[in-house]
């Protein structure tokens, strides 16, 4: 059973080298929420039931702790862009995240389906942020150098999920399709994953507004990156699974297309565009939170729905 499922958890994790791990509560301004103001830190995210054994999100060729080592290698390398330092980021195991939620680790479960339609499950969110001070430690934001980093701290938060992940098999069996709409933009600083998220999801308002469900950002040169908060995978004319390239399409590396490479090993990096969505037979955005979803509509041009029955 999970310790919460509901509530919004805010946890700062300290590691020590002799005496172990630990979570502190998050209860003082001073310690996170000031630096949050300005928006410097990087951070990923995945569902509390990707840790457990059996869980789809890391598939049938990987495990838990593979799936978090791919998403705290990217936390430090991302952390290194940013010239922010972590020491006790090494030391966070899956285990470490686990207790939070069940207590004794021994007693953690196999992944459930029936646990995660009843909500139980939520998303985990790891955040480097620089330590607080007096004033959120600005000075040495905008004085920081890769050889002189800033000190950082690791805060863990959570929320709920009211849906449960859709594997790439699923997906490819549903009739319940995205619509997107395509939009020019090239994201900054596009291979770090930044905790600032105002600029793609003001781009997904408008969409929403203009009657779609997401965008698909298009660089200038007319390939394809990514939507606002999932990455693109296309099942080509040629029945081979491609995916955009993070340093030469400024999009961002993903945890759930690694996990399809290591799976199917497919979903080569090449570059995609319009006339590459229109001849292929499924297009598909998925993030560590949804999984997988089918993608039926590209501003007004219907596309290959990729359905299988089963």
């Amino acid at each position: 059973m999970y310790r919460t499922h509901s509530s919004d958890l805010a946890f700062v994790f300290n590691a020590l080298e002799k005496q172990g791990s630990s979570w502190v509560p998050v209860d003082s301004s001073q310690q996170v929420i000031q630096p949050l103001l300005y928006g410097y830190g990087c951070y990923t995210s995945f569902r509390l039931s990707s840790l457990l054994p059996g869980s789809p999100a890391h598939c049938h060729s990987s495990n838990p702790d593979d799936y978090l080592n791919w998403h705290k290698a990217r936390l430090i390398e991302d952390s290194k862009a940013l010239a922010l330092f972590f020491e006790g980021l090494g030391h966070l195991s899956r285990l470490d995240i686990l207790t939070l939620f069940f207590g004794q680790t021994t007693d953690v479960p196999q992944c459930d389906e029936t646990d995660k339609k009843q909500g139980k499950d939520c998303v985990i969110r790891l955040n480097i942020v620089p330590n607080g001070g007096r004033n959120g430690n600005f000075t040495a934001i905008i004085q920081a150098r890769k050889n002189k980093p800033i000190q950082a701290s690791l805060l863990l938060t959570t929320r709920s999920v009211a849906t449960g992940f859709q594997s790439f098999e699923h997906a490819r069996q549903s009739r319940k399709a995205l619509r997107l709409k395509s939009i020019r933009y090239q994201r900054p600083f596009a291979g770090i994953k930044l905790n600032a998220l105002a600029e793609p999801l003001l781009f997904r308002q408008q969409a929403l507004a203009d009657g779609f469900d997401d965008v698909l950002f298009i660089n200038p040169d007319g390939s394809i990156a990514e939507s606002s908060t999932s990455s693109l995978v296309v099942l080509n004319e040629e029945n081979r699974l491609i995916t955009p390239s993070p340093k030469r399409d400024f999009c961002l590396p993903s945890s759930t297309v690694a996990m399809l490479q290591i799976d199917m090993r497919a979903a080569n990096s090449e570059p995609i565009n319009k006339k590459t969505l229109m001849r292929s037979r499924g297009v598909f955005l998925c993030n560590a939170v949804s999984g997988f979803q089918p993608v039926s509509q590209l501003d007004q041009t219907d596309l290959p729905l990729a359905y299988t029955k089963t």
